[in-house]
C-alpha cells in the first residue's frame, strides 16, 4: 500500500494511521514535485480489511492517490476485485481550491 501526493516548500507533515499504529511523516521539499510516493507499507498481513488514516498536520496537504496490490497468486485461490469508491472517505475541515490546479473542488451537500 501506498500514498502519492505532492511534494513543496507549501506542503508540511502529515499523520499515517495503519491498522491503529501511526506516524508522522512530511511533504516538505525545496523543490515542487507530483506524485511522489509519500509513504508505503509492504508485508501486510492477510486479512479482509485493513484501516488507513491519513491526517493533515501543519500546512497544505496534497493526495493523489493511494495505491493497493494484493499477491493472489501466492493464495492459490481464485480472486476477485472489489472497488470501494470515495463515498466512504470522510474529510473534516472543508474542501479549498488547489492553487496547482484550476478545479474548485467541494464536498457535495446531502440533505436531511
Amino acid at each position: 500500500m501506498a500514498i502519492h501526493g505532492a511534494t513543496g516548500p507549501d506542503f508540511g507533515s502529515f499523520n499515517v494511521k495503519l491498522d491503529g499504529s501511526e506516524a508522522g511523516y512530511s511533504a516538505y521539499a525545496a523543490e515542487r514535485t507530483n506524485s511522489t510516493q509519500l509513504w508505503e507499507a509492504t508485508g501486510l498481513a492477510a486479512g479482509p480489511w485493513h484501516t488507513l488514516t491519513v491526517t493533515n498536520g501543519n500546512a497544505s496537504f496534497l493526495l493523489d492517490h493511494i495505491v493497493m496490490v494484493a499477491d493472489v497468486a501466492a493464495s492459490g485461490k481464485d480472486s476477485h476485485t472489489t472497488i470501494v469508491e470515495e463515498d466512504g472517505a470522510t474529510l473534516k475541515g472543508a474542501w479549498s481550491f488547489n492553487k496547482y490546479d484550476t478545479q474548485l473542488y467541494r464536498v457535495p451537500r446531502t440533505s436531511g
